[in-house]
């Protein structure tokens, strides 16, 4: 009998440690921007941004074309919960492809070197894709 209900007892611990488990792993990857002393590193998930309770997070990058250039152009920009700003650009093809990627709730990370021009250039933008990073809320 007593090894009967040690057999129950840890079935259910089992069992309930299974279910919570079976929910799936989540993060909140609030908007950071951060210097390393060399580079300004921007990183967050675009759900996170938009389902903060502040005001100011936001994360994301935006391609563009005209007709008289056959190149494509794009940047990044951030803003943290503090409001410290982020930005670069980069005409880059291997970035762009990188860009070309983001999806309406992909996690975004950018680096660039400081630079006198108001127009730093992008030196590192990865996107990330995982059920881990919470969808935007409506």
């Amino acid at each position: 009998m007593k090894t009967n209900v040690i057999a129950l007892l840890a079935l259910c611990a089992f069992t309930g440690f299974s279910a919570s488990a079976l929910a799936g792993q989540k993060l909140r990857s609030d908007v950071m921007v951060t210097t390393d002393g060399i580079s300004i590193n921007a990183h967050g998930a675009i759900g996170t941004a938009r389902n903060s309770l502040d005001a100011n997070q936001r994360i994301g990058c935006v391609l563009k074309a005209n007709t008289a250039s056959s190149t494509l152009s794009a940047s990044c920009d951030a803003t943290s919960a503090a409001g410290t700003q982020a930005f670069c650009i980069t005409s880059s093809p291997q970035l762009i492809e990188v860009i070309k990627s983001i999806g309406t709730d992909s996690y975004i990370s950018f680096s660039y070197l400081p630079s006198a021009s108001s127009n730093p250039t992008c030196s590192q933008i990865n996107i990330s894709d995982s059920s881990v990073y919470e969808p935007k809320k409506p």
